[in-house]
């Protein structure tokens, strides 16, 4: 009889974890669905500033020079083939380290093999 007590117990404790187990993980996605979203909500106003900015730029220098919306266009599809690829994005190659040879990381900006700082360059290299 104290088996079947002690069995009951330790079937109902286990369905207890179990159930809380399950309800921490829901709990645990549910609060990386929000982060998510919060970040995405983020970089969507963050996009929609720059979207706004550069109309704003483009807009002042098209009122103090001659160059026209084809120009720009023209600019941009330049840019993106430099890669070789019309894709709507500018992509540059990991350039070689002067000291060591070694592919160098545009994240870190430095070569992860000897610590060399890429050379400065194209301003947009570093952003």
């Amino acid at each position: 009889m104290i088996e079947l007590l002690w069995e009951l117990n330790q079937t109902s404790r286990i369905e207890d974890l179990e159930n809380d187990s399950i309800r921490a993980e829901a709990g645990a996605r549910a609060e990386a669905r929000n982060i998510a979203e919060n970040v995405t909500v983020e970089y969507v106003r963050q996009l929609e500033r720059l979207k706004l900015v550069n109309q704003a730029m483009w807009s002042l220098i098209k009122e103090q020079t001659a160059l026209q919306d084809e120009d720009l266009l023209s600019r941009v599809t330049e840019l993106d083939l430099q890669d070789g690829c019309l894709d709507g994005r500018v992509t540059k190659s990991a350039p070689d380290c002067p000291k060591c040879g070694a592919k160098m990381s545009r994240k870190f900006n430095r070569c992860l093999f000897c610590g060399e700082a890429i050379p400065a360059g194209d301003p947009f290299d570093t952003v």
